[in-house]
């Protein structure tokens, strides 16, 4: 017998976790946090999500590594309903991401507690292989994107140093 969509999604959040979009900014508030949008492009350019990368769900997997390869690194997906979200939670968390969270509501509630954060910056520190992935955050509207160009030596000697 074949399940339907709401069936599947009910099955899949017993086993990852869920939360509001309220909740999910208020723990980026005191946690480093990444947030993926895994709307179409198209639906992301109608009613984009500020903070938020787009990574469409069917090339998530593909795609996360170039936002991060950290496991532990706290991320939060979210979508139009919370279905697709819970889907792409549960394919990273089969990937080895342990930190992983659904939001589960409407595209408008994130839109609404998003606008709680939106005027907080982030300092987001790029290698120059991202440069591209710099601007598209630029453009998605983050405000302080940094692409660092040297070595990564370089890099993790900085932060050794700090």
């Amino acid at each position: 017998m074949l399940k339907t969509i709401p069936t599947l999604i009910a099955e899949i959040r017993k086993n990852i976790q869920t939360t509001s979009a309220h909740d999910a900014y208020l723990s980026a508030q005191k946690e480093k946090s990444l947030f993926i949008d895994v709307r179409e492009a198209q639906e992301v350019a109608t009613s984009p999500v500020i903070n938020s990368v787009n990574i469409p769900r069917g090339v998530l997997e593909m795609n996360i590594g170039s936002c991060t390869t950290d496991e532990d690194q706290r991320i939060y997906l979210h979508c139009a309903t919370g279905g697709r979200a819970s889907l792409a939670a549960e394919q990273l968390s089969r990937l080895g991401y342990k930190n992983v969270w659904a939001i589960i509501c409407q595209h408008n509630d994130v839109c609404s507690a998003q606008k709680k954060l939106a005027s907080r910056q982030y300092p987001y520190i790029l290698l120059v292989s991202k440069i591209k992935k710099a601007q598209q955050l630029n453009r998605l509207g983050y405000k302080n994107v940094w692409a660092i160009i040297c070595q990564h030596n370089d890099v993790c000697s900085a932060q050794e140093k700090s």
